[in-house]
């Protein structure tokens, strides 16, 4: 893998290249989690827009192992054609707020300029957004990135050269990102065998509640009112 060349000072700036640390052996191998890794990989390799994985868990921890584990079987070879070619870049994201006098326009030709790194450069790349949501302007976040992430990530010349791995909680995907229309169809969340477990009586739960909203408009609608209300 080339090294990388002046005109990627952006990814050294505001990112770290989780590839160079995984060939480093700084990345344990773990056990235990051979699907969720397959599945990201699987994810990685579709060949329409939902080509870029969501990993959803409340264990901070536990998303980052599942993401390690990923980059140290690409960096090792030990993943399918051509995801060993591609390196794995982290962005940081308080790297990309400091020193801005005034956030939103330089925020996102800071963003612009990762992408257009990357897509002038040699190779292919991943992007690894922890905290997916604070990106979408989630948890009170000053920044909203979906502006450039989304053309960028529709774009044909770079859906060969640039992906992304985003990671946040479940309840972080419902209220900052589910809700937006161009990352349902470009994202494709998944969970980990833990994260799934606790979560089935919280999505049991919001199934029934929508269930009983459209049941309730549903009844407005026709003038009658549920059986349960009347």
């Amino acid at each position: 893998m080339p090294p990388f060349q002046s005109k990627i000072f952006p990814l050294e700036r505001y990112g770290h290249n989780l590839t160079v640390l995984a060939r480093q052996g700084s990345f344990a191998p773990l056990q235990g989690q051979d699907a969720t890794v397959s599945k990201l990989f699987q994810i990685l390799l579709r060949e329409d827009k939902k080509r870029h994985p969501l990993l959803l868990d409340d264990g901070e921890a536990r998303r980052w192992k599942v993401v390690a584990e990923a980059i140290r079987r690409m960096a090792v070879g030990d993943a399918p054609d051509p995801l060993p070619q591609r390196q794995v870049i982290a962005l940081d994201y308080e790297a990309l707020l400091a020193d801005l006098p005034n956030k939103k326009e330089p925020f996102e030709q800071r963003l612009r300029s990762i992408f257009n790194a990357m897509h002038e450069s040699a190779g292919s790349f991943v992007l690894f957004l922890d905290h997916f949501h604070r990106f979408l302007g989630g948890e009170e976040s000053e920044i909203d990135a979906a502006t450039v992430l989304v053309p960028f990530l529709f774009r044909r010349e770079f859906q060969r050269t640039i992906q992304l791995i985003g990671a946040c909680t479940l309840e972080q995907y419902w209220r900052d990102i589910e809700c937006d229309a161009a990352f349902q169809r470009c994202t494709f969340p998944f969970f980990t065998p833990e994260a799934e477990q606790e979560y089935q009586p919280i999505r049991a739960q919001r199934d029934a509640a929508i269930q009983e909203k459209i049941r309730r408009r549903h009844f407005s609608q026709e003038g009658a009112k549920p059986d349960h209300v009347r």
